[in-house]
């Protein structure tokens, strides 16, 4: 029986270099974007412009986290770039402040008819699309189809289940139309690389058969590293004391009101950072004006991220309580590589939960209740042996297991393995027999 991340036996086997290649690659978030998926996709693209490839990555205007545009690319529709190798072609999209499901809807379909536009004279070799978002699988699916070229799709979210988990008003009523066009167009994916083997059980459901899934776990970026916790917080001008830091987006799937609230529970005891931006933030900020103890810091540079991570005491993540399947914190990379010890508040049985307790890193607490996480993060006050230890094994699961240089030879593996397919009928061998 085929093993998830396996070759199968008659496929080809990855050359590990690409030259002439053409590659396109179709994904929302790009550099300069210094959080969530763009950095994965900005590697991707990168490493196979050192295997060879010529590569195109069409891509949105850079929004995220904020969810705002980027005033540098305000009066520009579309724009072409180069990046280390890398064709950019841009589109404009539009970036909603804050989510619903209609605005959701709004940024996925601009999205996806600006990317058309800018696709339809590329032609490739392979195809790759990088979701979220949905419409641009739609778009890489088109694309690949007028190549006669395999598609592959990578999955740092399970587009079905966030609309059902996320929050957003109105998800539970598009959940089943999301799910069913997830569906269908992962189906129509030559191999599928999922970060988590939580995601594997929604895509075979998917119907995508277990030879065509690969195991492509995210990574610790380069710029992060153990480093001295005093040295980190001159560098950044904070003070000495207990130190709680959440980092990344502030969206409604983060619910990050019940961090606030449990740094009101522990009444100044620590001083709790929520280093970023996102839709939600302007709605926290009003929650946490008499918690004196809660400062909101804006997004920082990759190197002074390295140092946010390293200043704090403890590295916080915290999902709604009906997040179980849909993503994978890109954060918890970096928080494992930092050598700090992680408090989450998640469901015990979703994937942010499962890839904690592996690591060892970490205290986990249910999501949705402050007093528990105002409990744990207590606890890792007055023990700073306790936390100690779990830095040290977060350092030594970094270690094994979120290696960059694995990771994008991992990248490498699946995207030779899918040019390799290029000429046979794509598709044919792909399902499992799910509905129609």
């Amino acid at each position: 029986m085929p093993v998830v991340g396996e070759r199968p036996d008659d496929a080809p086997a990855a050359s590990g270099a690409l030259p002439g290649a053409r590659i396109t690659v179709v994904g929302i978030n790009y550099a300069p974007e210094s959080t969530g998926i763009a950095p994965y996709t900005t590697d991707l693209a990168r490493q196979l412009v050192q295997l060879g490839a010529n590569v195109t990555v069409v891509t949105g205007m850079p929004h995220y986290p904020a969810w705002r545009l980027d005033p540098a690319y305000r009066r520009r529709l579309f724009t072409t770039e180069h990046d280390a190798g890398v064709t950019v072609l841009r589109c404009r999209h539009y970036v909603p402040g804050s989510m619903d499901a209609v605005r959701r809807a709004w940024y996925e379909a601009s999205f996806g008819l600006s990317s058309l536009l800018r696709t339809l004279p590329v032609r490739a070799d392979a195809v790759i699309a990088v979701s979220p978002a949905l419409s641009g699988i739609g778009v890489a699916a088109a694309a690949s189809k007028r190549s006669s070229a395999p598609l592959g799709l990578l999955l740092q979210d399970v587009m079905g289940a966030a609309a059902a988990q996320s929050g957003v008003l109105g998800g539970s009523r598009v959940a089943r139309l999301t799910a069913s066009a997830e569906a269908h167009l992962v189906r129509q994916a030559d191999l599928v690389g999922v970060i988590s083997t939580s995601f594997v059980g929604p895509v075979a459901a998917y119907g995508v058969a277990a030879d065509r899934i690969r195991l492509l776990p995210n990574y610790s970026q380069a710029h992060v590293d153990v480093r001295d916790q005093a040295a980190a917080r001159r560098r950044l001008g904070w003070p000495a004391g207990f130190c709680v830091t959440h980092t990344g987006n502030m969206g409604l799937k983060q619910d990050l009101g019940n961090l606030i609230e449990a740094a009101r529970l522990l009444d100044g005891r620590a001083t709790v950072r929520l280093v970023g931006d996102g839709s939600q933030r302007g709605d926290l900020e009003l929650q946490a004006a008499d918690v004196p103890s809660v400062q909101f810091v804006d997004p920082v540079s990759d190197e002074a991220y390295a140092d946010v991570l390293a200043a704090s005491d403890v590295l916080v993540v915290n999902e709604r309580p009906t997040v179980r399947d849909m993503s994978l914190p890109s954060k918890l990379t970096s928080y494992l590589a930092a050598g700090r010890a992680v408090v989450a508040a998640a469901v015990s049985e979703g994937a942010t939960a499962f890839a904690l307790r592996d690591s060892g890193a970490s205290i986990l607490v249910d999501a949705g209740n402050p007093a528990a996480l105002a409990q744990a993060l207590s606890s890792l006050a007055d023990d700073p042996a306790a936390r100690a230890s779990l830095g040290s094994a977060a350092t030594r699961y970094a270690a094994q297991h979120l290696s960059r240089a694995a990771a994008l030879d991992r990248y490498a593996d699946f995207v030779s393995t899918l040019v390799g397919m290029s000429g046979r009928t794509a598709g044919r061998r792909r399902l499992t027999g799910a509905p129609s």
